[in-house]
């Protein structure tokens, strides 16, 4: 899960109402660190990567069975 307001990852229990504390307004101390941006970020870049692979592998797949 993740802030609807600024995309922070959190648990649910964490994103009451869906936001997080900082977005929220209840800690000004509750800022998450570039790095976890950075590599939560890398994580979605990977994913969405790897699901066009698959998407084009299976597209590459179902053309090579319509030719035989």
């Amino acid at each position: 899960m993740e802030c609807t307001a600024c995309g922070a990852p959190g648990r649910l229990e964490a994103l009451l109402g869906r936001l997080c504390v900082r977005c929220r307004g209840e800690s000004k101390e509750a800022v998450w660190p570039i790095d976890v941006r950075v590599r939560v970020e890398r994580l979605r870049t990977a994913a969405r990567t790897r699901t066009a692979e698959l998407v084009s592998a299976e597209q590459d797949s179902q053309m090579s069975v319509l030719l035989f």
